[in-house]
């Protein structure tokens, strides 16, 4: 639909240059033609508007309630890992932005407890906005 729009906005200015150089001898019939393009333009525009707005809100909503969310993670390392193998694990899952508050030694293994902050836009518009 978007597409539409430019086409018929390009295609208006394309008319509108064509009869500003004198190479059409009508131009009431260019202006009618600019006019009937511009009035396509504002209906599909007018179509889609709404449509988009609804989606605009929708993403809106979604990306505020990121905003206070958390995702959890849970890893058991078995056999019990040495020392380095934890640290590698570790650094692997701080690398993905797990932030690790937990570890339990259980018999022959480890559980690591994770969580982090979804990924959102707004997140990342806060650093610019603040």
């Amino acid at each position: 639909m978007i597409m539409k729009i430019k086409n018929i906005l390009i295609s208006s200015f394309l008319l509108l240059l064509v009869a500003c150089q004198g190479q059409s001898t009508d131009s009431q019939e260019i202006i009618d033609s600019v006019k009937q393009r511009v009035g396509e333009a504002i209906d599909t525009a007018q179509e889609i508007l709404p449509q988009k707005s609804r989606e605009v809100q929708q993403m809106t909503e979604e990306e505020v309630s990121k905003l206070q969310a958390f995702e959890y993670k849970v890893v058991e390392l078995n056999p019990r890992p040495s020392v380095v193998e934890l640290e590698v694990q570790l650094r692997l899952l701080g690398r993905d932005k797990w932030d690790c508050f937990d570890l339990d030694w259980i018999a022959d293994s480890v559980v690591i407890s994770c969580k982090r902050r979804p990924p959102s836009w707004f997140r990342f518009m806060q650093k610019f906005v603040l």
